[in-house]
C-alpha cells in the first residue's frame, strides 16, 4: 500500500544525519585548494628563479664578450698582458650581475688561426680568450634545497694586424689654408691610430700630384714611426713645391720663379712640381699605396687606404720642363703615370698624359685592382667638390664622404681610425 501522506514544509530530502547539501559542496573544494596551493606556490618560485638564472646567464655571456674586447684593445695598445688583465678586472668590478661580481676563471693570450685558438702561441698574439663564472642566489629555491644556480661563459676576441696608407692630394689647387685642414686631419688620424695600435700594425703615406705618386712615409710600425718622428714630418707637410724656374734641376728654391700664380711657394721638403705639371691624378697615388701594402702583406692583415683630395680629378699636363731641367728626384721612390715604380734618382722622362675622364677611369680601375689583389678597403674623402663617379671608388668596408666644412675633416678621419676591426670570433 502506497503512503500518499504529503511532506511537511520542514521535511528535508537530505539524509537525516550529515551536512546539508550546501555544506557538503563547500567541503568538497577546501581540500582541493589546500592540496594545490602549495604546488602553485612552488611553480611560482620556480618561475622566478628560472627567470633570474636565465637573465644572469645572458648577462654573463655579454660580460665575457666585453672583457675580451677590452682586453684586446688594452693589449694592442700596450703589448702588456698584465695591463690587459688589470683592465678586465675593472670591467668586472664595474659591471656586477644582479649585485654579484662575476669570477674571472681564465684569461689567455694566444693565436686565433683557421677557426681555432692556441694559447701562448710561439707564432705571435692576435687574440684573447676569457672564461667567466657566476653564482646567483635563488629567491625561493631554498624551499626545495636549491640555494644557488651557476653559469659559465666563454669568449674569444681576435684582432687583425692593420696596415693603412693615407693617400694625400698635394696639388696646388689647394689653398694653403685648406691644405692645413687636410694636414691636421692626417695628424689626428695618426694620433687615434696610435692609441690602439698593436705591435704588427703599420702606417704609411703616399702623396700625389698631376702625374706622380710619391712614397712620402714608408710603411712602418707605430713604434718605428715614433722613433722616426713621422708625426712631426706630417705636421710640416705642405703642397708640392711650385717655386723656381723650369731651368732649375733642384728643389726649386733659388728665389726666382716663373710660376706667377704661385709666388713664394718654396717648400724644399716637398716633392717638386714644375709649371707644366698641372692636373690631379688620384690613380698614381693609389698605385703607390698598392705597392706599399703589397710589400708588407701579412697573413690575415686588414689592408686599408684612405684617399684625401680637394675635389675633382683633372687632366694632366705635358711634364716636359722636368726633362728639360734634368731634375732627378733622389729623396723618395715614386710612381709616374705610364712608367710605373721608379727608384730615387731615376732619370726624368715624360709620362703619359690623361684627360680628366681618363684619370677617373684609371682611379676606379686601380681601386678595383687593389681590392682584388690584397683585399684593400678604400675610403675616399672629397673636400669641397663632389664627383659622382669617384663616389663609387671605395671598396670593402670603405666609403665615400664629401664635405665643404673644413672642421669636419678631422672627425671623419678619427671615425675611420676607430672603425678599424677587432672581432668577437667565439
Amino acid at each position: 500500500m502506497v503512503d500518499h501522506t504529503p511532506l511537511s514544509s520542514d521535511t528535508s530530502i537530505a539524509p537525516s544525519s550529515g551536512p546539508t547539501r550546501s555544506a557538503w559542496r563547500r567541503g568538497n573544494y577546501a581540500p582541493i585548494w589546500g592540496a594545490t596551493s602549495a604546488v602553485m606556490f612552488a611553480f611560482g618560485a620556480l618561475a622566478i628563479d628560472v627567470s633570474l638564472a636565465n637573465y644572469a646567464r645572458g648577462q654573463n655571456s655579454d660580460l665575457a664578450d666585453a672583457c675580451t674586447q677590452a682586453a684586446g684593445v688594452a693589449y694592442r695598445a700596450s703589448g702588456s698582458e698584465t695591463f690587459a688583465r688589470g683592465v678586465v678586472a675593472k670591467v668586472l668590478k664595474n659591471n656586477p650581475i644582479l649585485g654579484r661580481e662575476a669570477k674571472l676563471e681564465t684569461i689567455q693570450f694566444g693565436l686565433w688561426e683557421d677557426g681555432a685558438f692556441e694559447a701562448n702561441s710561439q707564432d705571435g698574439t692576435n687574440a684573447v680568450h676569457v672564461r667567466l663564472e657566476h653564482r646567483q642566489d635563488t629567491v625561493l629555491g631554498p624551499i626545495f634545497g636549491v640555494k644557488h644556480t651557476d653559469s659559465a661563459a666563454n669568449s674569444t676576441t681576435a684582432w687583425q694586424p692593420v696596415h693603412v696608407v693615407l693617400v694625400t692630394d698635394i696639388t696646388n689647387s689647394y689653398s694653403q689654408q685648406n691644405f692645413a685642414y687636410s694636414r691636421a686631419a692626417a695628424v689626428a688620424f695618426y694620433d687615434e691610430f696610435q692609441r690602439g695600435a698593436g705591435p704588427e700594425d703599420m702606417i704609411g703615406m703616399s702623396v700625389f700630384t698631376g702625374q706622380f705618386g710619391v712614397e712620402w712615409t714608408p710603411m712602418q710600425t707605430m713604434d718605428a714611426a715614433e722613433a722616426a718622428g713621422v708625426r712631426d714630418d706630417w705636421l710640416k707637410m705642405r703642397t708640392a713645391s711650385k717655386d723656381g724656374t723650369y731651368k732649375e734641376g733642384d728643389s726649386g728654391c733659388s728665389g726666382t720663379n716663373d710660376n706667377r700664380n704661385f709666388p713664394k711657394q718654396c717648400f724644399p721638403n716637398m716633392p717638386r712640381e714644375y709649371k707644366d705639371e698641372n692636373g690631379t691624378d688620384h690613380a698614381v697615388g693609389l698605385e703607390m699605396a698598392s705597392i706599399m701594402l703589397d710589400e708588407v702583406d701579412t697573413y690575415g692583415a686588414f689592408n686599408a687606404a684612405i684617399l684625401m683630395t680637394d675635389g675633382n680629378p683633372a687632366g694632366t699636363g705635358a711634364h716636359k720642363q722636368r726633362v728639360d731641367a734634368g731634375y732627378r728626384e733622389d729623396r723618395w721612390r715614386y710612381v709616374q703615370a705610364g712608367r710605373g715604380l721608379l727608384s730615387p734618382g731615376s732619370a726624368p722622362a715624360q709620362g703619359t698624359r690623361f684627360s680628366g675622364d681618363e684619370v677617373v677611369d684609371n682611379t676606379l680601375k686601380q681601386a678595383s685592382a687593389m681590392h682584388a689583389r690584397n683585399n684593400v678597403n678604400l675610403w675616399m674623402i672629397s673636400f669641397v667638390n663632389h664627383h659622382e663617379r669617384l663616389s663609387t671608388a671605395p671598396t670593402g668596408r670603405g666609403y665615400y664622404v664629401n664635405t665643404k666644412d673644413p672642421n669636419e675633416i678631422a672627425p671623419i678621419y678619427i671615425d675611420i681610425a676607430r672603425s678599424l676591426p677587432m672581432v668577437v670570433v667565439e
